[in-house]
This record gives C-alpha cells, sequence and structure tokens, in this order.
C-alpha cells in the first residue's frame, strides 16, 4: 500500500512539473521585441540628447521572425575607412567591420557593416522608405556578440529611424548605395507620426 501512495505520488508530481513547464516557458519571441520596443521608446526620451518630446508618434511593424536573418560575414581586410555622406552634405568618416551576405526571397544581397566600437552599424534603404518607413532610410545597432564565426545574425525587427526622422535639426547618416535593398522590409520602426 506504501508502494502504490509512493509511485502514485511520483506520478501526481510528473504531471504537476509538465503542467507548471508548460505554462510558465519562457517570453516568446514576439512579448521579448515588445518589451525592447518600450525599453527603447524610454531610452529615447530620457537620453541627454533626445530628438523627441514625446514617443507617441514611434510606432513598428509587429514582429515577425522571418525577419531575424543569419547572414554569411566577411570582415574587412584591414581598417578601412569609408566616406559616409551626411544628410547636410557633408561626410563623416565611419570604419567599415565587412559585408554581410543577407538572403531575402531567395536573392542575397552584400551589405555593408560598420565598427561602432561596441557595436556593429547596418544603415540600410528598402522599398518601404517614403511610405511606410522613414523615406531617409533606417539603421540596425547590432550587438557584436551576434558575430559569431563567420555568421553574423541580424534583427531586422530591431530597425529604428534616424533622429533627423523625430527632429529635422539633426544631421543623419545617408545609407551607401551598396545597402539599398529593392525588397520592402517589413519589420522594425514605421514612419514617426
Amino acid at each position: 500500500m506504501f508502494r502504490n501512495k509512493f509511485v502514485l505520488g511520483i506520478i501526481i508530481a510528473g504531471i504537476a512539473g509538465i503542467f507548471f513547464y508548460m505554462f510558465s516557458s519562457a517570453p516568446t519571441y514576439a512579448e521579448r521585441a515588445l518589451k525592447d520596443r518600450e525599453k527603447y521608446k524610454t531610452t529615447m526620451l530620457t537620453m541627454e540628447d533626445s530628438p523627441l518630446k514625446n514617443s507617441d508618434g514611434i510606432h513598428f511593424f509587429e514582429p515577425d521572425e522571418k525577419w531575424v536573418i543569419e547572414a554569411a560575414f566577411t570582415r574587412a581586410e584591414k581598417k578601412q575607412e569609408f566616406r559616409v555622406q551626411m544628410t547636410d552634405s557633408t561626410f563623416e568618416t565611419s570604419l567599415l567591420a565587412g559585408y554581410a551576405a543577407v538572403t531575402i526571397d531567395g536573392k542575397t544581397y552584400n551589405l555593408m557593416v560598420f565598427d561602432e566600437g561596441a557595436q556593429f552599424l547596418l544603415p540600410f534603404r528598402d522599398a518601404t522608405n517614403g511610405r511606410e518607413t522613414y523615406g531617409g532610410g533606417r539603421y540596425i545597432n547590432i550587438e557584436k556578440g551576434q558575430l559569431v564565426g563567420k555568421r553574423l545574425t541580424i534583427d531586422f525587427n530591431n530597425s529604428h529611424n534616424f533622429y533627423c526622422a523625430y527632429n529635422e535639426k539633426y544631421v543623419c547618416p545617408i545609407p551607401p548605395r551598396d545597402n539599398v535593398l529593392p525588397v520592402a522590409i517589413r519589420a522594425g520602426e514605421l514612419n514617426f507620426k
């Protein structure tokens, strides 16, 4: 009798463990993305040189894991400086980190990735610009830990507007010609309204 109660107790504990695991699983990708977006909005409002007075006009496409892309990454052979044109017709110098070969709908595009110290920067334009998203393009900050070997994980859901999308007093970079995509990247931040 004691043995039957012991076995029954183990079975009940196992079932309870399964239910606990099922209902207390880690947050989904979409939940994490939405939380990150709220953090982004807070940061944009609280940073010292914020171009915003409020974050009411910041909106995003729905998070979609389709836009998390693992790209083949080729490092720049040597320290290569690249002249980036700015919206006020001046030029800034950026350090080219390398190229990310991004495949979208079966076609591969080699995008320039810049070294920003703690992070990589991927400025780009796509077919949504001027309609759904800011006309001057968007950018993605990529943590350097997303580069593993020769593979770089790029999450287009983390695409953001340049500051000049919020406030025309700001000068912003113009994405290089190599980073103009002929496809619509329906991920990340929408046009500021």
